[in-house]
């Protein structure tokens, strides 16, 4: 009797693990992650030999950046079947998302060794050889992830990143174009209109649409008034949050806010696959600033909200937006700059947004630091500000190239191996004549930067006395 009362209960296991199993690959195939991993922890805790249970269950969790519990995952799935090689190399994505670098080179050896022909993962390693700044093995490996898969758009796009960061500006913005094909990049708009493809543009209407982020419009902005020296008259869709301050951009006939009902045009071409229409080199880079400015109303509205003393006045941002991929590479804790609170004769002033924000509420001992954020409604607000500031320190994020673009002195912090734009071994950038750049001497390195930063600064003020 209890044995068969026992043999009924097993049986039920493994119906209802089924089901589990069944329920989570399904809903994450839908890529309703969230719900999956419901299933997908019951599917792993009722059958907790099953190596593809722990590996599925990992793989929802680092889809939600839960990167140490999928870690956790990932090894278990190894240490049940160590001969599954898409738990290697699922394991070195991991460890490379929570900087473990080293491990993460391991792990991807192993996979190699199961599957030697298998292109993501030379893709993988060839981004982790990036982040170690070894160019040359980098290129290496997206050559041979491209050898074994010739259409592979990922490897593709992330070698032409690497050659934009390396300069090679020829190449970089011809393969570049393959973040098209990217699965995980925002879907071509499907306009029935052709893309313009560097042709004569003399009486077109040419619709400039924003593709990325806040910093890439704004990078990339300034190639629209030279589409108009063209004799184009060009329509720049973008951020709803950045219409307002785009809508003095030189040339531009109209500027629409993504969502809007657009106005009739002849060509369309994303913002980012301007450089490649212009040929731009490192030597031909527009960099003529400001090419954006605040309304003077706005000016005039925040010179009353500033504080009345005149101190050195600076701008602070020292986080990214959580949801970007690379955000814990390049952000920091307000509290990591406590060195630059003891620097007198400083007036302090928020720049920072996103949950981040609240730990302007508990600034480093010293450090007098004004918050307005909550009257930053949009990027117009954020020029306005920064018109009346003497300097602007930021990690990469938008408000480094806002300040670039109004011809603001900035000083921008980067991690080891940085985003393509920034390039490599420069202190200054080819498209902000006013920024200085800040770089990592070794990865994970911020106190170095931030003791350079603390002693020019210390400097800098002192010159001005």
């Amino acid at each position: 009797m209890m044995q068969h009362m026992a043999e009924d209960a097993t049986r039920q296991a493994i119906q209802t693990a089924a089901e589990h199993a069944r329920a989570g690959l399904f809903l994450a195939s839908q890529g309703r992650v969230a719900e999956a991993v419901v299933h997908l922890s019951r599917w792993a805790a009722l059958q907790p030999q099953s190596f593809e249970a722990h590996y599925n269950f990992g793989r929802a969790l680092r889809d939600l950046r839960q990167h140490e519990h999928a870690a956790a995952e990932f090894r278990a799935a190894v240490r049940l079947n160590p001969a599954f090689a898409p738990a290697w190399n699922n394991l070195g994505n991991t460890l490379r998302d929570l900087a473990a670098l080293d491990e993460a080179m391991e792990c991807y050896d192993k996979a190699l060794e199961l599957r030697p022909n298998h292109a993501p993962t030379y893709h993988n390693l060839a981004l982790l050889f990036q982040d170690r700044l070894q160019t040359t093995d980098a290129m290496r490996a997206f050559d041979k992830a491209i050898e074994l898969k010739s259409d592979y758009a990922e490897a593709l796009a992330g070698r032409a990143m690497l050659q934009l960061l390396l300069g090679d500006y020829e190449n970089g913005w011809r393969g570049y174009e393959a973040r098209w094909a990217v699965p995980q990049a925002l879907p071509p708009r499907g306009f029935s209109q052709p893309f313009w493809d560097g042709s004569d543009l003399k009486g077109k209407t040419v619709l400039l649409h924003a593709e990325q982020g806040f910093g890439d419009t704004i990078q990339f902005c300034r190639y629209a008034p030279l589409v108009a020296q063209r004799g184009a008259e060009p329509i720049v869709e973008c951020q709803p949050e950045l219409r307002t301050l785009l809508g003095a951009l030189p040339g531009v006939r109209q500027v629409m806010a993504r969502g809007e009902p657009l106005p009739p045009f002849d060509l369309h071409c994303p913002l980012l696959g301007l450089p490649l229409r212009f040929g731009t080199t490192v030597v031909t880079i527009p960099a003529s600033v400001p090419y954006l400015s605040a309304d003077g109303g706005r000016i005039a509205q925040w010179r009353e909200k500033l504080a009345v003393e005149r101190a050195f006045r600076i701008g602070i941002v020292w986080s990214g937006a959580a949801g970007y991929g690379n955000d814990r590479r390049r952000s920091l804790h307000l509290s990591m700059l406590a060195s630059l609170a003891r620097i007198e004769s400083v007036q302090w002033y928020s720049l920072q947004k996103g949950d981040a924000a609240r730990q302007a509420e508990h600034a480093p001992h010293g450090m007098r630091l004004i918050d307005l954020t909550a009257d930053l409604h949009d990027f117009a607000d954020t020029a306005a500000l920064i018109t009346h500031l003497d300097l602007v320190i930021c990690v990469d994020t938008a408000v480094a190239h806002l300040a670039g673009a109004m011809g603001k002195a900035v000083w921008t912090l980067l991690p080891l191996s940085p985003d393509w734009r920034w390039m490599l071994g420069r202190e200054e950038s080819p498209w902000y004549p006013t920024m200085r750049l800040y770089r990592q001497p070794a990865w994970g390195d911020w106190a170095s930067v931030i003791e350079q930063v603390a002693g020019d600064l210390c400097r800098h003020i002192r010159s001005l006395s």
